[in-house]
């Protein structure tokens, strides 16, 4: 069969389905797209994506881990969905920080089993960047990074491409890893942490990844024509200048998949021109974002102002041991100076 999109939508709005795969489709990408949503979903949202004609499965609130940031676990399902539709060709990608420009196996690169898309250059290196750093350690049960791991480009876990035999063989290899060696990987964003060792492991000691052994693996650089052009440290962007859209590198070339361009307002407007999302969509969208980062930044504030509490309360009850402590030694120290005499 032909190729498949899938991902991870659980909780976004109506807009946000509208953006992701108005983009997709208006590149005229006609093949399959299966998402995973839990079974609380918007009716709106359920029914944008049936608008655009994408396969929903349900999982229930209770198989979502960690509140739904089991992300390892969530990359297997979507395995799963691209083994069992035989597909040629599977995108597993983030949803929320992705849209489309051409259509997205359009540079798929021949005889490729698995083909990853690194962070841009001014992210560092795995060890140089302090999240990868920390998410790696504590990934390989380190208080400290090895130093191997020091130089390795960071690879990104929000866009994986592969055949069916590729992301089969990486799933069945994160799985043994998890539950064979590293299982402080599994939740939260230690799924770029996994695929980073994984990756590293591939490349340099391979006889640690058995299961990679043989792929045709391909790593491609941020802005140099590849399937993918992750946007989170490049600044600025390269748009072109008629057509706003977001190039590679070269300020030439089109990008094809676009990531983390949420960092970027003015992105967020060109990807609701591609995928034909209204005015009156997107302000309302505009004003439910300021309400949450005001809802986020009062408990931030409440939270902060707890924490002061805490820490004013365990200083209190320590001054307050201390002046105890002293009072029972000087009372102590008079009864013996007494006895002296």
């Amino acid at each position: 069969m032909a190729g498949a999109v899938l991902a991870v939508a659980k909780g976004y709005s109506p807009t946000e389905a509208h953006r992701f795969l108005g983009s997709l489709r208006q590149t005229g990408y006609a093949d399959a797209v299966i998402l995973l949503v839990g079974d609380r979903e918007a009716p709106a949202t359920l029914e944008m994506m049936r608008r655009h004609t994408a396969t929903t499965r349900r999982i229930p609130v209770e198989e979502w881990c960690c509140g739904g940031d089991d992300r390892v676990r969530s990359k297997l399902q979507l395995t799963r969905e691209c083994l069992d539709g035989q597909y040629r060709h599977c995108l597993l990608t983030d949803f929320r920080d992705v849209f489309f420009q051409l259509p997205p196996f359009a540079r798929y690169p021949p005889g490729k089993d698995l083909v990853f898309s690194r962070e841009a250059r001014k992210a560092g290196s795995v060890g140089s960047n302090e999240y990868n750093a920390g998410w790696v350690a504590a990934c390989l049960g380190a208080r400290r990074l090895p130093r191997e791991y020091y130089d390795f480009p960071i690879v990104c876990s929000g866009t994986i491409m592969g055949t069916a035999k590729g992301l089969a063989a990486l799933a069945q290899q994160m799985n043994a890893t998890l539950h064979g060696e590293l299982p402080a990987c599994s939740t939260g964003p230690f799924d770029q942490a996994l695929l980073n060792v994984l990756l590293f492991r591939q490349s340099h000691r391979p006889s640690k990844v058995p299961l990679l052994t043989g792929l045709a693996v391909e790593i491609q650089d941020q802005g140099a024509g590849g399937m993918v052009n992750t946007l989170g440290y490049v600044h600025p962007v390269p748009r072109g200048a008629a057509s706003g859209n977001v190039l590679e590198s070269d300020g030439q070339t089109v990008s094809s998949i676009v990531h983390q361009y949420d960092r970027i307002p003015d992105l967020r407007r060109h990807a609701n021109h591609l995928a034909g999302v209204g005015d009156a969509a997107a302000r309302l969208e505009e004003k439910e974002r300021l309400r949450h980062a005001q809802r986020e930044e009062t408990f931030n504030s409440a939270s902060r102002k707890r924490r002061l509490g805490w820490v004013v309360s365990v200083v209190l009850a320590a001054l307050a041991g201390v002046t105890v402590a002293a009072n029972y030694w000087m009372r102590h120290r008079k009864l013996g100076d007494d006895a002296a005499f």
